[in-house]
């Protein structure tokens, strides 16, 4: 079970590991080669490659977000497969308190917030070149 972090936590996310994250979350265990799919056929990246993503976990792994099991895999290394240690909310919470606190947001400030989340709600259109 995902731990929750403490919105204390001095160690936010980058906006690649947010993405590599929510692949975390949706498939619950993977290693970088599942991952770099998932990124590819989920949100349309295709800029990454296994070895990136890779590296980007290993970054999570030092920040505290994720952990990884070794499995033999026949012959050569083993496969990491990767684990998150913390829920989507609790990172999401740490990061609205983050950016709440730093831009020292009053009232008016947080109602024009939640007029533009109420608008980001609505089902957004893709846009095919």
């Amino acid at each position: 079970m995902p731990l929750l972090m403490t919105p204390k936590s001095p160690l936010l996310l980058a906006p690649l590991e947010w993405r590599i994250m929510k692949c975390v979350w949706d498939l619950g265990a993977a290693d970088p080669i599942e991952i770099t799919k998932h990124l590819r056929t989920s949100y349309r990246t295709e800029d990454y490659s296994p070895k990136t993503t890779g590296v980007v976990l290993l970054r999570l792994l030092h920040k505290g977000y994720v952990q990884f099991t070794a499995q033999a895999a026949g012959r050569g290394r083993p496969r990491h497969v990767y684990t998150p240690l913390v829920t989507k909310a609790s990172v999401l919470r740490m990061h609205f308190d983050r950016f709440l606190d730093d831009y020292l947001l009053d009232q008016e400030d947080i109602e024009a917030l939640e007029a533009y989340l109420s608008e980001r709600r609505r089902p957004r259109r893709i846009r095919r070149a």
